[in-house]
């Protein structure tokens, strides 16, 4: 069995945005149907995990990726723009069912961008990663300020004014946005197979499907561009993404999630 959710914003701080949990979401009685479940079944996260997020790790977030861990399920995580990458990404990499992978723990695993994945008999290619659209006051950086006090005097205005704000390497990693290179790879990968999946996972969606979310006025950034691209060379039964925090379906083939947790297969 594979089943998918959206975004679940695991171990981010309370007030850094609205916290779901994965713990509320996967626990027992909100999600009844792991009785039957071992380890050969999956649960696939749209981005935005947040399992794996303080700068350094903390006990906290050990236990709850201990608590996933021994979980009945696999746990699949494709990264959202709310991750520390730095850390994510320094996790062991390793072949994992046709492409590659970060070992979080024995049974949770970042799926990387761009490769495309053999689960539950079901063909996948996934690709993390989104722009911010919460940081209207910009990302600050440490070494910009000639004193920390300066710093801590900068962060104190913004949040008093309400405006929403990231630090470099500490709420916020450039890492969040694709590279040329993955965007390459994700494209040889699909051409590989003849441009045909079962399912593609990101955590943005393509420009054609947001727009039905957006509304009037809504820009696509390159990466929601470049899923447009994908979306109109590639042959699949159906695209799941997170990220815009609403549960819809876009046509046929386009599923936006955020709280549902679905069965694909």
């Amino acid at each position: 069995m594979i089943y998918i959710t959206g975004d679940t914003h695991g171990c981010l701080p309370d007030g850094f945005m609205s916290v779901d949990g994965f713990s509320r979401r996967l626990n027992s009685d909100s999600f009844p149907e792991q009785k039957t479940m071992t380890k050969e079944d999956y649960i696939i996260i749209a981005g935005d995990f947040g399992g794996v997020f303080e700068v350094t790790g903390t006990k906290e977030e050990n236990n709850w990726l201990t608590w996933l861990d021994k979980k009945p399920w696999t746990t699949l995580v494709v990264d959202g723009n709310h991750e520390n990458f730095d850390r994510l990404e320094a996790f062991p990499e390793v072949d994992y069912r046709g492409g590659r992978a970060h070992q979080i723990r024995e049974s949770v695993f970042h799926l990387m961008r761009g490769h495309i994945f053999e689960i539950g008999g079901k063909s996948i290619w996934t690709f993390g990663g989104a722009k911010s659209h919460d940081i209207e006051g910009g990302i600050l950086r440490r070494e910009d300020f000639a004193s920390t006090r300066s710093f801590n005097r900068e962060k104190k205005r913004l949040t008093n004014e309400g405006v929403h704000f990231r630090v470099d390497h500490e709420s916020w990693w450039e890492r969040e946005f694709a590279t040329e290179e993955e965007m390459e790879r994700g494209r040889e990968a699909l051409k590989k197979r003849g441009g045909q999946v079962d399912y593609l996972v990101t955590h943005c969606g393509p420009a054609s499907a947001v727009r039905a979310i957006r509304g009037e006025g809504y820009e696509p950034d390159a990466m929601e561009r470049y899923f447009d691209e994908i979306a109109a060379t590639t042959q699949f039964s159906m695209w799941f993404f997170g990220h815009y925090h609403v549960n819809r379906k876009i046509g046929e083939k386009y599923l936006c999630l955020y709280e549902q947790v679905i069965r694909i297969g």
